[in-house]
Order: C-alpha cells, then structure tokens, then sequence
C-alpha cells in the first residue's frame, strides 16, 4: 500500500470516529448542557385561585367562584368552561415540559415577546400569594411551543406548550346570554319598547304567528 492509499485510510478511519463521536457522547453531553431547569416546576395548578394577565395597559384579572370564573370588577360576567380548560391545561403541560434557553440577552427579547412592553405578565396566585410569574411571548416556529420569560429577566425559554393561545387573548367575556339546544325551540317572541312579534317552528320552516 503506497503512502497516499495510507494517508486516505487514515482520513476515512479519523472521519468515522469524528461522526461517532458527535452522534454518541458529544451530541449527548450537548443535550445535557442545553436542557435547562424549568422555573415553572412545582407549580400546583390546583391551588391556583386568582390570575392577573397584564398586556400593553390593560389588565384582565379572573377569580375563581366555586368552579367558575369570573372577571374581576364585573358583577356577573364569566369566562367560559371551555376557555378555562384549555389555560389550565396548558399551564399543566408547561408546568411537565423540558424547556430550552434560546437567549440571554435582554435586547433580544423584543423579537420573542417576551419584553415588558410587547409581551403578557402573567401572574398566578392563591388569594394574595403569588405562585408564579412569567411573561408570555409568542408562539415558535413549530406553533405549539411558547417563548417565555421569568419576571424581571433577561433569560427567554422555549416551553414545549402552547401557552399563548390559552392566556394572550383580546376578550375573556362570555357573551352567551343562554345556553341551550336548537332542537328544543319551536317558538320565539321578540320584545322591544313599543312592539313584539312570534315566530314558531312549522315543520322545517319558521312562520310568523304574531302579531300577523
């Protein structure tokens, strides 16, 4: 075997270690240092009783009433069952999620959202005693993660949950006035100040009874 047949074995047998080095301890040791903490472990969801969600100027604060929930400074105005599930199932994926830190630096935090001026303040309480707060940003590329921030940090995380479709949201009002199924009905009345009119259900079709 001449000396350049030796120097390509050696190249090829020195490439293959690289590539089984990378694949095995290193890509490991790299995973190891990139999986960091997440500071929303031991959040008990359960015991959560109050959230204050803070966006631009506005602030939104939900309390719970026996098992609904109802918006703070209102008198009788709730957030749907639905709308509560999906947040609180959110905050429990988040809670079991690995996290991944994708910035340290405090500029870049615009671009995620989770600054103090474009992101959500999140705070999460029992009566008056915080549990946890965070700043929620938008959504990574893969739209089911979350970047988010701890308050008063320049740190941003990538959270493997969805948790800015279940707490940025525009209106929290369930603006149902009742609840019930179509197939129920067969008559309507409709009243204003100076006039009324009925509707009933005649086979498939809806008729006027009243007053014509």
């Amino acid at each position: 075997m001449n000396k350049k047949n030796l120097v390509l074995g050696g190249a090829l047998v020195l490439l293959i270690a690289l590539a089984v080095l990378y694949e095995g301890p290193w890509q490991n040791l790299k995973d190891r240092f990139s999986t960091v903490d997440n500071f929303l472990v031991g959040l008990d969801t359960s015991q959560v009783s109050r959230i204050e969600i803070a966006q631009a100027e506005e602030l939104v604060v939900l309390e719970k009433e026996g098992d609904k929930w109802k918006i703070a400074g209102t008198k009788e105005f709730y957030v749907k069952d639905d709308i509560m599930s999906a947040l609180f199932g959110a905050l429990d994926s988040a809670v079991s999620a690995d996290v991944e830190e994708v910035s340290t630096n405090a500029e870049n935090q615009k671009d995620f959202q989770t600054d103090d001026q474009a992101g959500t303040m999140v705070k999460l309480m029992r009566a008056e005693e915080v549990l946890k707060e965070l700043i929620v940003g938008k959504l990574s590329q893969d739209f089911s993660s979350t970047y988010i921030s701890p308050i008063n940090s320049d740190i941003t995380y990538e959270v493997g949950a969805n948790l800015n479709n279940a707490l940025v949201r525009e209106d929290w009002y369930n603006m149902e006035i009742f609840n019930v199924e179509r197939e129920n009905l067969s008559m309507l009345r409709f009243q204003f100040p100076t006039r009324e009119f009925t509707i009933q259900q005649d086979n498939e079709d809806w008729i006027g009874v009243l007053p014509y």
